[in-house]
């Protein structure tokens, strides 16, 4: 009936269930801005300074489990101990929203239910008052997305989380939803992020395969989008040079069948898939892929483990 906590973190959803909301996402909820603000200042400074990582990193990634939110804190080196009390009281403050997967709406949240936490509209007065980030553009319907685009989103955030904590200060820049043009339109990535080599650094455009991409609404983004971003030479609006393909799939058969869609409207652009089990530290989790061979290659480079 609902996706527990232990079936999330392998994120394995049911794709023909919904967000079950903790309060209605199309209503703006809360006290006026003032009191917000007010009462976060009189907060120490410790509770403001993990309130307000929390806070960006929902503007940036849309969504994150407890267990995500945590794993960004500790990267950030901040204390973690008041987690839980944190988003408890930004919950009631109305500064944070979070829904379960379930089947129908659930009245009562069961104490073994997968929470994703995303913003809610006092979160905006936070962010204007005390962060640069962009928030003028932010509505509560942000918070309505399809299961299948929940699951990416999180995928993404595990992703850059994991990558934080292999790489350190070498991520230079993650970039979560990267949107170019392409002439008269637009294509939107799942990130694009930089990792410095030395002092040489190297750009990656990050893609979320699922398998339920494959193969038509994959092909289709691949042969209307990608390839023209890239044989059009639309990437020079934003890289000095050509970015790595890097395509974050849930296993070897998803990255392989995604890997030679790909491939097919490229010429001999870089590409390397990484699978679900990177997240779990998995050194065998990178490869690259073999145009003549079409087959997938283990790569055991330093790119996006420990230095």
């Amino acid at each position: 009936m609902y996706i527990t906590e232990e079936e999330g973190k392998t994120l394995s959803f049911n794709y023909s269930y919904r967000q079950s909301f903790y309060r209605d996402p199309k209503r703006n909820h809360g006290m006026p801005e003032y009191i917000i603000v007010s009462e976060f200042m009189k907060s120490s400074d410790i509770e403001r300074q993990v309130g307000l990582e929390i806070l960006i990193y929902l503007r940036q990634f849309c969504f994150a489990t407890r267990a995500m939110l945590e794993t960004m804190l500790v990267s950030k080196g901040l204390d973690i101990s008041m987690l839980d009390e944190i988003l408890t009281s930004y919950v009631e403050k109305y500064l944070l929203n979070f829904f379960t997967i379930a089947q129908t709406d659930m009245q009562e949240v069961p104490d073994d239910a997968m929470k994703i936490y995303c913003l809610d509209s006092g979160a905006i007065y936070i962010l204007t008052h005390f962060s640069s980030t962009d928030s003028v553009s932010w509505m509560t319907s942000d918070n309505i997305r399809s299961v299948e685009l929940v699951n990416k989103y999180l995928a993404t955030g595990l992703f850059a989380s994991t990558l934080v904590k292999n790489k350190g200060k070498s991520v230079s820049s993650f970039i979560p939803v990267f949107d170019a043009s392409i002439g008269k339109r637009m294509i939107r990535f799942s990130g694009v992020f930089t990792i410095m080599h030395g002092f040489t650094p190297e750009t990656y455009i990050l893609e979320t395969v699922r398998s339920f991409d494959l193969p038509g609404p994959w092909m289709k983004k691949c042969g209307e989008q990608i390839s023209v971003f890239s044989s059009g030479r639309h990437w020079q609006k934003y890289f000095e040079s050509e970015p790595v393909y890097v395509l974050l799939c849930e296993n070897e058969e998803v990255a392989l069948e995604a890997a030679k869609i790909l491939a097919r409207g490229l010429t001999n652009q870089e590409i390397r898939l990484i699978t679900d089990s990177y997240f779990e530290g998995d050194p065998n989790s990178v490869f690259a892929f073999d145009r003549s061979t079409q087959k997938l290659v283990p790569v055991h480079d330093k790119s996006f483990f420990a230095s």
